[in-house]
């Protein structure tokens, strides 16, 4: 029941943070770091694209992959940031010692950024080869790839990285 309060705590105030406009900052931080790696990614896979900052008032701000047949933009609420709130979250909820809360996240993070990045270059190639399909990909089938991910990651972890108490 701990584990539950402290993962509901964690989640809850992260929501909060956002909801208030703490985390903007980090998040538009966050949005540019996976906007800018996409678009490297892109380029090096012969599909050069231009990542322009696109104000819209603080909150609404996001970061565009401009390229010569898509633009994808990318706000702070589809970048992905959740499944890491929900990852992160989950990590610090789990009974373990911070050794290994701390092997968990630096594992598991970089895993989830790098699927993460995945998940934008493969929306801008649907957007290229496919956009009729874009919406589907962005709304149902990654968006659940992405939270599905990390919580397979989570019971990675626990299964392999957390030694049980009785042991």
């Amino acid at each position: 029941m701990q584990a539950c309060a402290v993962f509901v705590f964690t989640l809850g105030l992260f929501s909060l943070f956002c909801l208030r406009g703490v985390l903007t900052p980090s998040l538009h931080a966050f949005t540019a770091n996976l906007a800018h790696s996409a678009g490297a990614v892109l380029g090096c896979l012969g599909m050069p694209v231009a990542v322009q900052f696109t104000p819209g008032g603080g909150v609404f701000d996001a970061y565009a992959l401009v390229g010569p047949r898509a633009t994808l933009d990318i706000a702070d609420d589809c970048n992905g940031a959740w499944a890491f709130a929900i990852f992160v979250s989950a990590v610090l909820a789990v009974p373990s010692p911070w050794r290994a809360k701390a092997w968990g996240l630096g594992c598991g993070l970089p895993a989830l950024w790098g699927l993460n990045l995945l998940r934008v270059v493969s929306l801008y190639y649907i957007a290229v080869c496919c956009p009729s399909l874009f919406m589907a990909a962005h709304l149902y089938v990654w968006q659940f790839l992405i939270i599905g991910a990390a919580l397979l990651l989570l019971a990675v972890w626990v299964e392999y990285g957390v030694t049980p108490a009785h042991a």
